[in-house]
This record gives C-alpha cells, structure tokens and sequence, in this order.
C-alpha cells in the first residue's frame, strides 16, 4: 500500500524537512515530486519513479565527462537537447531514420541506482564476439516516458509556497513531447482492405479444406469473427476477447455487439 502524503508542497516541504527550492539538489526534488505521485496509486509511483531513474541515469551517463554539469542538479539543468537525444536513445535511432551510436551506461552509474541491466543497448553475440545495439521502444512506450518527464517538470516549475522560487524555470520536454504527438497524428495507421481481405480469404479457402473437421470449421469461423470485430470495430484486444454470444443482439434489423470500452463503457456497435 502506497503512503499517503499531503497535496500541498507547503506540508510537503515541512513534512519531508527539505530545504528551500534554491538549496535543493535532485535528490530532495524528486523526494518531493514522488511524495506527490503517491497519493495517486502505487503503481503511479513505481512508473513515476522508474522513469525519473531511467533518464538521470541516461544525463549522467551522457555527461559524464562534461565538467560543466553538477551531477547533483543534472535533472535541473536538462535541456531540449538532452530530452531530444533521451527519446532517440529510447526509440533506438533519430527521427530522422539515421543510425544511433549505442549508450553504454558505466556500471558505477548502474550500481548506484541498483541497476544491473543496461537501460539503452542490448547484448549481441555473434561468432564469439560481443557487440551492443541500441534497444527499441514501442513509440506508444516512448510517449509515456516522455509523458512522465513533462509532468516532473511541470511539477518542480511551481514556485515554492515559502521562498517563491522554483525548481526549474522551464520545462525542457514540453517541445520535444509536442513534436513526437504532432509526428505520431501524422503516421498512417490503417490497416489496407487488401490484406484485411487476403486475410479473409485464406481463413475460407483453409475452411474448404477442413470442412470434415468440425473442430477445425470452429476455430476458423473464430478467427474470421476475430479479425472482424477487430477491424471492423477497431476493439481493442482485451474488448474483443471478453466478448460473448450474449453480447451480439438483434433489433430486428441489425445485429449489434455491447462491446465494454476503456473504462467499463458501455458501448453498442452495429456488425453487419
């Protein structure tokens, strides 16, 4: 069960004893934004802060030789283009399709956020030897890290109720999260009526040759119901697979199907 903190950063600040905005490190900064997350849920927590971990581990990495940035305030002093090549490094390659040189995190980094496995690149074997190759996010995945990260900035952008002073003054992800949602609007998603009705006609054709298994009719008229409800629809897999013979109903002049949305919505959908 999650610890229930006060909302107010005024109780936050006085409960958890941290020092003024100006005097914090990221250590005491994250302290208080996840005191903030746990009111949510537990899992809100565990997500917030293994993304918070992720990417100071990626700043400390990719900075590492850079004299010019405190390892105490590497959160606070982000920039665009450290959140710009964050989100390559997840993704496992640029916007632009170029290839990305793998980031090897240092394992002193790893040890000190009890990380054994490496964030950003994977171990490939071939013919004796070892090499690494960047690791590839779903984009949906991407967008919820970046989602996490705007909202830590957002939060340490409100001025402390004590001193006035924020944390950050400005929120580095805001830009590069609008840019990769403008970018996914723009990606095609549909599924071409051709292969939807390749898919259809090998689900017959297999029919017609089954058709001394009634077993094997079964499953196949499943898989065409399937692929319908999925397409035709566009359910989501959870909302098709909980569906029942109960579901489908008849006006008189149309089937429908109840189909229970996101959120337990309920929702009726003609079939045919």
């Amino acid at each position: 069960m999650s610890t229930l903190l006060p909302t107010s950063p005024q109780t936050l600040s006085a409960l958890l004893s941290l020092p003024a905005s100006g005097q914090l490190n990221d250590d005491q900064a994250l302290t208080g934004w996840l005191g903030f997350a746990s009111i949510r849920n537990l899992q809100t927590y565990r997500s917030y802060k293994a993304e918070s971990i992720r990417f100071r581990i990626f700043l400390l990495a990719l900075h590492a030789n850079s004299p010019d940035r405190n390892p105490d305030h590497i959160l606070r002093d982000a920039t665009e283009t450290d959140v710009a090549l964050y989100e390559a490094h997840l993704l496992g390659r640029y916007k632009s399709g170029e290839e990305l040189a793998p980031l090897r995190v240092p394992t002193a980094i790893l040890h000190r956020f009890g990380r054994k496995e490496q964030p950003f690149v994977t171990e490939v074997q071939s013919h004796g030897l070892i090499t690494w190759s960047p690791r590839q996010l779903k984009p949906a995945s991407v967008n919820q890290a970046l989602s996490i990260l705007h909202a830590l900035y957002q939060y340490w952008m409100r001025p402390d109720p004590t001193t006035k002073v924020a944390y950050v003054g400005a929120n580095p992800v805001k830009r590069v999260k609008s840019s990769s949602n403008r970018m996914q609007r723009q990606t095609a998603r549909n599924f071409p009526i051709e292969a939807l009705q390749a898919m259809f006609d090998c689900i017959e054709m297999r029919m017609e040759l089954e058709v001394e298994d009634p077993q094997a009719q079964a499953y196949l008229a499943r898989d065409r119901w399937v692929a319908s409800l999925l397409f035709g629809l566009w359910g989501r897999r959870s909302e098709i697979a909980r569906l029942a013979m109960k579901d489908f109903q008849h006006d008189g002049k149309r089937w429908t199907v109840r189909v229970a949305r996101k959120g337990n919505k309920q929702q009726s959908l003609p079939v045919a």
